[in-house]
């Protein structure tokens, strides 16, 4: 079991939870190119089963505050963080014919919200790509797992999440009272990480599991409110 992360610390702790069996990797998705080389030491050590792409950062902030670095630097993080990793273990799993990939997604990339425009961006993306991915390695094996977690009581609100560098007056009802509020939401309402991790195991134990996982009650609503929306479009 081998976990990347760019905090030595949290490596460390990684190490502790499973001493002998985890193994801990610095690693940073933002640096496109210092992925490939360090995946290829994980893929020397063994066969890779299961691999999850977790990492990912928030922006707070209108999108008419976003610049257009700022949205760069989240969709290097978000989007292709994530691609940069499939694209370094897939020769991998097709040679065996046999893997899974997970992708952490969101409840944002399924219904965009106000106030992370930038970030429901990214995450729309990466489901995007994710779909299309998902088609192309089915014929050698290879499964596709999207993870859409509503609200999870992580330090992703707090401490995940930067806030745009520009501040517009009128939009202080989304980027100023707005992260207080959501905040507040997530403590109050969240699921909890142990939730999320044992519904993620439950499915890729699965031999046919779906594309996508939902988690959270929260989400579910909020799907089902753009499900009917989208149907009567359809239907029209």
């Amino acid at each position: 079991m081998i976990g990347c992360a760019r905090d030595a610390q949290r490596l460390s702790e990684f190490e502790a939870s499973a001493p002998g069996r985890a193994i801990g990797l610095r690693l940073d998705l933002s640096v496109a190119d210092a992925v490939g080389p360090a995946l290829q030491r994980v893929i020397a050590a063994g066969p890779l089963d299961v691999v999850v792409s977790n990492a990912g950062q928030g922006l707070f902030g209108a999108f008419e505050e976003t610049s257009i670095s700022e949205a760069k630097a989240l969709f290097d993080i978000n989007v292709f963080g994530p691609w940069a990793v499939a694209q370094a273990v897939l020769p991998h799993m097709r040679e065996r014919r046999a893997g899974q990939i997970v992708h952490i997604s969101s409840g944002v990339g399924l219904t965009g919200m106000a106030g992370m425009s930038a970030y429901s961006a990214s995450k729309f993306a990466l489901e995007g790509l994710s779909e299309a991915l998902a088609q192309e390695i089915a014929a050698f094996g290879i499964k596709l797992l999207i993870v859409e977690p509503g609200a999870v009581k992580t330090p992703f609100i707090t401490s995940g999440t930067k806030e745009t560098a520009s501040r517009i007056d009128d939009y202080a009802f989304i980027s100023g009272e707005g992260r207080s509020s959501l905040a507040g939401y997530y403590e109050a309402s969240a699921s909890t990480p142990q939730a999320v991790a044992d519904a993620v195991l439950a499915a890729i134990d699965k031999s046919d599991h779906p594309l996508r996982l939902l988690v959270g009650d929260d989400l579910k609503q909020a799907v089902h409110g753009k499900g009917e929306h989208l149907v009567a479009i359809a239907k029209a």
